[in-house]
């Protein structure tokens, strides 16, 4: 278009500039006029039938927020209205090749020879540049918002000397503080703590760190700089910190667990050693009580139990060792009297010192585990129980109470104490890992989350209550074991290359009018199976000299499929690395010598006869 207000001089210069200019004749905004960078920035060639009113949708012109953007709020317009200069820069334009531009837009008004508006210049700058990099601004600035109010971060700066002139994120909730509570304080009085002032003295005098601090039961790891002026002087330091008291309160959980496998290792090749000899001692004295049972002087009967007490010493010492591994163990009826006797024996000289001990135990109350497993409940919730009663100054007068009973189907097992008892912000997740309202040395917040999985394991289940009189209770209820009928007559087999052992466990299945068969190797077992041979019930010792009883499932399962399901597997500690998988490969049922073998006969006959 022709420019008739100005001199084609002037028009020239308005052609070449990079910003866009549109000038429209008052009041209708007929565009008398726009230079290429107009057509170059809108995408469209000006407009001629565009008017007041219909600029927008002319154009195509939008508001930040995607609605269409209003005319009365057009530079040209405003400049009309408002007789001045006027800048509006909420304006994108949708352009036809599909292209969204950001605008600022300057309008100015032009008046004639009569001093009335006659034209008003609109300049059009390409502002999308600066907008998309203070979206992204905002955005990073948005995002780290969120991090120090949502993460579990700290951001902190010190002056100096070391005291604290900037302090937030949700990390200090860890430490006990709120965003802004450390300002003014100095590091060196805040922590007492050799390692954090040697770090901070590091940082002051110019060095950039990574760290890894304990704060009290907090846990952070992060990372510290100087601050410097502009003449490179240090005038202070900058942190970030991650509180991950979770992330090393794991991984010293996964650490012990490590440890405790390497030495449950080492536990089950000692307990193999010692449970083989231990069980034909048993089995031996069992027998020889049923044997001579009356005719038994007092004497003698007091020698006789004297000597069962030592040997079921030693038989718990064993099954003690085996606490220490997590891998999966053979079940059998557990007496949970007996189980809360030996937690309570092996506790005592911890217990005895801050409370006295009660036990109520219903003795013939059993269930069908591990009675390893059993005694650690027992002895995690008596820990807990000891040290809740730290916790309250009462001197000697603490009782920790052991009740076992029958209530109907199910085993009750409560331990009580008169410690401070159970918060009730503490109550609904006292069973997760890491919770404890002990001090810092005290509880790792594993013990009772232990208790839980165990239990849950056996198809029980646990729970915690304040009784009104004070202190806490903890209730575990387990499926009892069906208690066995009476049987005789069964045709057994037992498989094991201790001499001793077989001779003993013959002699008191005999006694119970059984019909016992003893085969010192496997190789010979597997020909007397395979002649087709037949047995209400087999069992076999895992760990054999010549041929293990794996070579002998193997051995059977080759000859005729199926026909080595009825091993049940006598075990003093499957402690090699084949043993292991072996026993996580196959349903065969194991019992851990050593056993009441005449009791397992008639336990295993029952369950098979329902």
């Amino acid at each position: 278009m022709r420019l008739e207000l100005e001199p084609s001089t002037l028009a020239a210069t308005l052609r070449g500039l990079p910003v866009g200019v549109w000038v429209g004749r008052a009041p209708d905004g007929v565009c008398v006029y726009a230079n290429e960078a107009f057509e170059r920035i809108t995408g469209s060639r000006p407009l001629t039938d565009a008017r007041v009113g219909n600029f927008c949708g002319a154009y195509r012109i939008f508001g930040r927020d995607g609605q269409p953007y209003p005319d009365s709020a057009l530079a040209f317009v405003r400049a009309l209205a408002e007789q001045q200069p006027v800048v509006a820069d909420d304006l994108v334009v949708h352009r036809p090749d599909g292209a969204q531009v950001y605008l600022r837009t300057y309008g100015t008004p032009l008046r004639g020879a009569d001093g009335r508006i006659a034209w008003v210049v609109v300049t059009l700058l390409d502002i999308t540049a600066e907008v998309r990099r203070a979206e992204q601004g905002d955005l990073a600035r948005h995002r780290l918002e969120l991090a120090v109010r949502r993460a579990p971060i700290i951001i902190f700066d010190t002056d100096a000397e070391g005291r604290v002139t900037h302090s937030e994120g949700a990390g200090l909730k860890s430490l006990g503080v709120r965003d802004g509570e450390l300002v003014g304080r100095s590091v060196f009085e805040l922590y007492d703590d050799p390692t954090v002032h040697q770090n901070t003295r590091r940082v002051l005098a110019g060095e950039s760190i990574s760290t890894f601090t304990e704060l009290g039961t907090a846990v952070v790891e992060g990372w510290m700089t100087p601050i410097r002026d502009a003449q490179g002087a240090v005038v202070g330091l900058t942190g970030v910190m991650t509180d991950v008291t979770a992330r090393h309160r794991s991984q010293q959980a996964v650490s012990r667990s490590e440890r405790m496998a390497a030495m449950g290792t080492l536990a089950a090749s000692v307990a193999h050693e010692i449970n083989n000899p231990l069980a034909y001692v048993l089995e031996g004295l069992r027998s020889l009580e049923r044997e001579l049972g009356a005719g038994l002087s007092a004497r003698h009967r007091r020698l006789l139990n004297d000597v069962k007490e030592g040997a079921e010493r030693v038989r718990t010492i064993t099954s003690d060792l085996q606490t220490f591994t997590h891998r999966d163990e053979p079940t059998a009826e557990v007496d949970v009297a007996r189980a809360v006797r030996t937690a309570a024996q092996m506790l005592a000289s911890q217990l005895e010192p801050h409370a006295r001990l009660y036990l109520e135990l219903e003795d013939g109350v059993t269930v069908q585990a591990s009675e390893p497993r059993i005694v650690q409940v027992l002895m995690n919730l008596l820990l807990n129980a000891k040290q809740a009663v730290q916790q309250v100054q009462r001197g000697s007068h603490h009782e920790i109470r052991v009740r076992v009973a029958a209530v109907r189907d199910e085993a009750l097992i409560e331990v009580t104490d008169t410690g401070p008892g159970i918060a009730p912000e503490v109550r609904e997740n006292i069973f997760e890992p890491f919770v404890t309202t002990k001090p810092v040395g005290e509880g790792s917040g594993l013990g009772l989350f232990v208790c839980r999985n165990l239990v849950a394991e056996l198809k029980g289940k646990i729970e915690a209550e304040s009784p009104s009189h004070g202190g806490a209770r903890f209730r575990v209820r387990l499926p009892r074991a069906p208690t066995p009928e009476r049987r005789q007559g069964a045709r057994v087999l037992v498989i094991d290359d201790n001499v001793n052992l077989g001779r003993v466990m013959a002699s008191a299945l005999e006694l119970q009018q059984h019909q016992v068969t003893v085969m010192h190797t496997g190789r010979e077992a597997v020909e007397h199976l395979a002649s087709g041979q037949r047995y209400d019930v087999i069992f076999c010792d895992l760990m054999m000299a010549d041929v293990s009883g794996m070579d002998v499932y193997d051995e059977l399962e080759a000859r005729q499929s199926g026909a080595a399901g009825a091993l049940v597997f006598m075990t003093g500690g499957a402690f090699t690395e084949r043993a292991q998988k072996f026993l996580a490969s196959v349903s065969n049922e194991r019992l851990q010598k050593p056993f009441d073998i005449c009791a397992q006969v008639e336990r295993i006959l029952a369950r098979r006869g329902a």
